[in-house]
């Protein structure tokens, strides 16, 4: 794909709800590790976003009670509310990598409107 000009971005699962035992904790998959390594190995084509990273400490700062109500059925499907932030998240990811990700000129937020810390 990248020989044809394509630009790849590579995104780290979201995770399932982090705080459901009553204390947020996030461990980064071994596909994240994985993603990296495939970002390295395309080059300047290619770039990553760690948006189980971002979605994770995001949840850590609202807290397990809040965390909670988002995921009303199970611990893996959200909510409408909760979708959203997780979409922002990813949006703050491509921020806050900048010009690097080729998503980035696209995006009309600035990156302190956008919910999150960057990474």
């Amino acid at each position: 794909m990248t020989a044809k000009g394509a630009h790849v971005i590579i995104s780290s699962p979201t995770p399932d709800n982090t705080c459901e035992t009553g204390t947020c904790s996030y461990t980064s998959p071994r596909f994240t590790g994985y993603g990296e390594i495939v970002v390295e190995n395309v080059g300047s084509m290619a770039s990553f976003i760690d948006h189980g990273t971002y979605l994770a400490n995001q949840y850590a700062i609202l807290g397990a009670a809040t965390v909670d109500t988002y995921y009303p059925n199970d611990h893996t499907h959200t909510s409408p509310i909760a979708a959203d932030l997780v979409a922002g998240v990813f949006v703050k990811g491509v921020l806050c990598a900048g010009s690097s990700n080729p998503l980035y000129s696209y995006i009309k937020n600035s990156t302190d409107s956008v919910v999150g810390t960057c990474i």
